[in-house]
C-alpha cells in the first residue's frame, strides 16, 4: 500500500477538518495560508488516496437518551475467527464499533445504552448469545476527554 508523502500543508489541512469538517475552503485558506483552489486540489488528493475518508457529524450519544458508554472485551471459542466472530458483533443495535485486538481478549466492543438495564439485556440476549461468544468482561466508561486525533 503506497502512502502518499504528507507535507506541512497537508497536516494544517488535516488538522483543520478534524476541528470542523464544515469548515469552507476559505476558511482553510485563512488558517492553512494556502490559495482556495491548492485546498481544493489537496482535499481531493486526500480524499482519493483515502486518508480522509469522509466527513460526519460527532453525536452527544448522552443527549440523545444513550447514557451507559461501555467497551466490552469478548473472548472467542477457538473455533471461530476472530475477524469473523468481530463482523457478527459490529451488526448488533448498540454496538458502535468492533475491534480484532492482541493480547488476552480478541475482540473490544464500543457499546452504548439507554440505562443499565437496556446494557444488561443487550449483552443477554445479544451479544453473548452470538455463536463463538465464550467470555467478556466489561469496562464501563465513567468520563470522557477527546484529544486530537492521531496523525494530524
Amino acid at each position: 500500500m503506497h502512502i502518499p508523502e504528507l507535507d506541512d500543508f497537508d497536516r494544517r489541512i488535516l488538522a483543520a477538518l478534524a476541528r470542523n469538517a464544515r469548515a469552507s475552503n476559505l476558511e482553510l485558506e485563512a488558517e492553512v495560508k494556502l490559495s482556495h483552489s491548492a485546498i481544493s486540489r489537496r482535499i481531493t488528493r486526500l480524499e482519493t488516496a483515502g486518508i480522509i475518508e469522509g466527513y460526519g457529524a460527532r453525536i452527544n450519544q448522552a443527549k440523545v437518551g444513550l447514557t451507559v458508554r461501555a467497551f466490552v472485551a469478548v473472548t472467542r471459542d477457538p473455533s471461530l475467527s476472530a475477524e469473523e466472530l468481530g463482523k457478527r458483533l459490529s451488526t448488533i443495535e448498540g454496538v458502535n464499533v468492533s475491534y480484532v485486538v492482541t493480547g488476552e481478549q480478541d475482540i473490544f466492543l464500543e457499546v452504548f445504552a439507554r440505562d443499565l438495564q437496556n446494557f444488561a439485556d443487550l449483552m443477554l440476549t445479544k451479544v453473548q448469545a452470538v455463536t463463538g461468544v465464550a467470555t467478556t468482561r466489561t469496562i464501563f466508561v465513567m468520563r470522557e476527554w477527546r484529544a486530537q486525533q492521531a496523525g494530524v
